[in-house]
């Protein structure tokens, strides 16, 4: 942010004084041959090292991201994009504006205010839809409708009886192998009860 120091807790006391004031210390410290930082200092009521810090940290900087943004944009003669999307089924109309090139306004942002000369203005406008080539995208009727729920609780019902199936024939299963390892312990006991007398 523009005036803070190093220590996130202190921020810089030219930049936090009314904005006149700021802009005569700003362009007596931006001049050629300005004066010295005591005489600015008597002038204005603030300390030299608070001067030097807002020259070197706060005027450097803006002047820097001034120069930057003004490399970045674009050479089309406009300073803001404006655009302008029609109400649909979902969301209801909107303007939005952004700055593509400036990195703190780059965010579109709801557009409040006049469109200026310098805007560029967008209005998005929807194609009409094209015929649907696809049948299975055409609106059926009712009884098409009714037919295919039918044929879905069919699946639904053949798939549930087939597991129901599945599950008898797992349990029959089980049963077989209990029943031939209650035969098999049987004839171990025999075997042994027979050794045995």
């Amino acid at each position: 942010m523009l005036g803070e120091m190093r220590h996130p807790s202190f921020t810089c006391a030219v930049c936090g004084s009314p904005p006149e004031v700021r802009a005569l210390v700003d362009r007596e410290l931006s001049r050629e041959k300005r004066k010295p930082l005591r005489v600015i200092a008597e002038m204005s009521g603030f300390s030299k090292s608070g001067l030097s810090r807002h020259d070197r940290n706060c005027l450097q900087k803006a002047a820097l991201e001034a120069f930057r943004d003004k490399r970045k944009r674009p050479s089309r003669g406009f300073d803001r994009v404006v655009v302008a999307f029609p109400r649909t089924s979902i969301e209801p109309a909107k303007i939005i504006s952004y700055r593509p090139w400036d990195r703190h306004y780059s965010e579109p942002v709801p557009f409040v205010g006049p469109l200026l000369p310098t805007d560029l203005f967008l209005r998005v406008v929807p194609e009409p839809l094209a015929p649907m080539l696809n049948p299975k995208a055409v609106k059926h009727s009712e009884a098409w409708v009714r037919r295919q729920i039918r044929a879905a609780d069919k699946r639904l019902h053949d798939a549930r009886k087939a597991e129901r199936k599945r599950n008898r024939a797992e349990r029959a299963a089980q049963r077989e192998q209990k029943k031939a390892l209650a035969l098999a312990l049987a004839q171990v006991q025999d075997s042994e009860d027979k050794l045995l007398n």
